[in-house]
């Protein structure tokens, strides 16, 4: 067995990456080999930037994928940034991913993918590919505890649930824990710098205040170094990952989540004073639900404090307080919880309704007006997929095409040509022969996007459904042209044709029950 393998993938901006790359030297000093992802864009500022580095680390490996957005784009535009990531890295990263498990050795391959939580398509990306994931939040401490907290900070009075963004961070560091000043707007809604210069000479001078800051300090201090909080949840975190205590998917860091509520109930008094059985019963009320059903599965005290019913009434009326105040004389309220705390739990598919023998397809392209290809295809070809690619496939396409993910893929024959900079559109009707109805995939979409990395043209349309499912809307049909490395750049030689529906359906019997719910004519 070799090292274990972490691939980290940082939201494209400094305040995300930095932090991500503490986390990767820590690993490091943990045994793990790290791949850390960048766009092309933040690489090559990485790299112009290595010569400052002296202690470079070799087990970070450094790579990089597209962002999807021209060398020009204003990244600073967040929305068309997010737009272009959702549209393209999730394609580019999840060919990486099979690139490295089909091409390294065993014992390189990677064994978990931790990304920014700003990241979520890539936890969808890490489910097809069958590795591990974990979130990760750059912010700091005090920011991810107020985010979590806020139904808290509602119920205590710090925030009002309509006050839209809330300067809670200002509130507590001015009111609760008294280590700021509080700035207050003029008649004009202005701070003046005559405030600041009065507020930060106030600052400097109050010794309070100071000592304050200087304690928290210490506790935070304390909490990174060997035997604090911080030090062991980390270890807790890359044990998880090497032992593979893992539960559908996700770190189940249930060390971390009991040290936690031991300080909060029962402090420097637990080991002197309290058996276990009453430790674990003033912890139990401030359990969550996969907290403490995790805890009885591996602890037969727990098991014995949840016999009493008393216990599970402090777990509902956290949930449901107004249902506990009038119980049912008959109420269990262990059943209770059970009955409506339990995670939804995956149902298998029933049997399409629909098979591709039913189905065929009418795919038309044109090339600004010229008509490139037109031909109805039969839904059972599309099903075979593209088995033989022709001779000369791009190696990143002949890996996309061996993917364990589910498409439907044709051959083009004859294979056509397209200069650069030309509007190509696309057209796609499905017909069904059962009912004798058809339905429309794609409108006139435009390829807008050339990967030249990935040898691929990207067009979307948005799925229309029936009227009888008012409540499904915002899933693409995607539709690829798949064409060969050509040593004119000027010009793109398409030998196959892509269609997947990857918002949504990531199997044949999903994409069979997506399409049966289309608005069929």
């Amino acid at each position: 067995m070799g090292r274990p393998h972490a691939l980290l993938l940082p939201y494209p901006a400094q305040g995300h990456v930095l932090p991500l790359m503490e986390l990767a030297h820590s690993m490091v000093s943990h045994g793990f080999i790290v791949t850390f992802i960048n766009t092309h864009f933040n690489h090559a500022r990485l790299l112009s930037a290595m010569p400052t580095f002296s202690n470079t680390n070799p087990s970070i490996n450094f790579i990089s994928i597209p962002d999807g957005m021209q060398p020009g784009d204003d990244r600073n535009h967040i929305v068309n940034l997010c737009k272009a990531l959702m549209t393209v890295m999730p394609l580019h990263l999840e060919e990486l991913i099979i690139k490295m498990m089909h091409k390294q050795p065993e014992q390189d391959k990677p064994t978990c993918l931790i990304a920014d939580e700003s990241m979520g398509w890539a936890f969808h990306v890490a489910k097809k590919t069958g590795l591990r994931v974990a979130a990760f939040s750059p912010a700091s401490a005090a920011t991810s505890t107020n985010m979590r907290n806020i139904p808290k900070l509602i119920q205590d009075g710090i925030i009002h649930e309509h006050d839209g963004l809330a300067k809670t961070p200002g509130t507590y560091i001015c009111d609760v824990w008294k280590t700021g000043m509080k700035m207050i707007p003029d008649e004009n809604n202005m701070i003046t710098k005559e405030q600041i210069k009065d507020k930060v000479e106030e600052l400097l001078g109050d010794g309070e205040i100071k000592n304050r800051a200087l304690a928290m300090k210490e506790i935070a201090i304390k909490s990174v170094e060997k035997g604090g909080s911080s030090f062991e949840n980390l270890n807790t975190f890359v044990s998880a990952i090497k032992q593979e205590l893992l539960v559908d998917g996700q770190m189940k860091l249930m060390v971390v989540t009991l040290s936690l509520s031991l300080r909060l109930s029962v402090g420097t008094r637990m080991a002197k004073d309290w058996s276990h059985g009453e430790v674990l019963k003033a912890i139990f009320p401030l359990l969550d639900g996969k907290d403490l059903i995790a805890c009885m599965l591996v602890c037969r005290q727990w098991r014995d404090v949840a016999r009493d019913d008393y216990l599970w009434k402090c777990i509902c009326a956290r949930r449901w307080p107004s249902f506990c105040k009038r119980p049912h004389p008959t109420l269990s309220y262990h059943k209770l919880f059970i009955t409506f705390s339990r995670p939804p739990r995956p149902q298998p598919l029933l049997p399409p309704r629909l098979s591709f023998n039913d189905l065929e397809f009418y795919i038309d392209l044109w090339s600004e007006e010229q008509l490139l290809f037109s031909e109805a295809i039969s839904g059972s070809v599309l099903r075979m997929g593209m088995k033989n690619p022709p001779p000369g496939v791009p190696e990143v396409l002949r890996v996309h095409l061996d993917g364990p993910d589910y498409k439907m893929v044709m051959h083009v024959d004859p294979r056509f040509t397209i200069p650069l900079g030309r509007t190509v559109t696309v057209s796609i009707l499905i017909g069904r022969k059962d009912t004798n109805e058809v339905a429309c995939i794609v409108n006139r979409s435009v390829f807008d996007y050339v990967d030249g990395s990935a040898f691929r043209a990207l067009a979307y349309d948005y799925l229309k459904f029936s009227p009888g499912h008012p409540f499904i809307s915002g899933i693409r049909a995607w539709v690829s042209l798949l064409f060969m490395g050509n040593s004119n750049e000027n010009i793109i030689d398409v030998f196959g044709i892509e269609i997947d529906f990857c918002d949504a359906a990531s199997s044949e019997t999903e994409v069979l029950w997506l399409l049966d719910m289309l608005d069929w004519k």
